[in-house]
């Protein structure tokens, strides 16, 4: 009985440490994502972007999924500051599509990434599906929000100029 129990031990206690070692992997890729984030905030796109980019290895084998969200998020946030728009699209309908999933059709996350899909849209001349999305995203910021609040206020100034442009 002594025998099986302490191999029992030293299966938990190496359980442990693998554990410990993919804790620690995750707070340090949690840590580039966030520093990508400050970049992209600090108008560093540039530099977000080269971050992103050394840990997409990473993060795609990453179990992680509010992680994910992040990442792919931001991907499109610093491809779309660098005028890179048709490379961001397909991050930021990943965005949405793992926002969906994740946080719900409703949810914050999910309608600022389609926020920033719309944005893209348009970017790209694709003026119908970035109206029909602003519209989305404008009907569902008035319903939670109100007509009053910052980011319905947002959607719809966005909305305009995106029919603006659409001519």
């Amino acid at each position: 009985e002594f025998d099986v129990a302490e191999r029992l031990s030293k299966e938990a206690r190496r359980g442990v440490a693998d554990d410990d070692r993919v804790d620690r992997r995750a707070l340090l890729l949690q840590s580039e994502v966030a520093k990508a984030d400050a970049l992209i905030t600090a108008g560093r796109p540039r530099d977000a972007l080269e971050i992103l980019t050394r840990v997409r290895p990473r993060m795609e084998l990453s179990q992680q999924a509010y992680m994910r969200v992040d990442y792919v998020a931001l991907m499109s946030a610093a491809l779309g500051d660098l005028g890179r728009f048709e490379d961001a699209l397909p991050f930021a309908s990943e965005a949405v599509e793992l926002g969906r999933t994740r946080f719900g059709p409703q949810a914050s996350q999910t309608l600022g990434a389609m926020f920033s899909q719309a944005q893209l849209f348009a970017a790209v001349g694709r003026f119908e599906e970035a109206k029909a999305t602003a519209g989305h995203v404008l009907a569902s910021f008035t319903r939670i929000y109100g007509l009053d609040h910052d980011h319905t206020r947002k959607a719809q100034d966005i909305l305009r100029r995106i029919v603006a442009r659409a001519g």
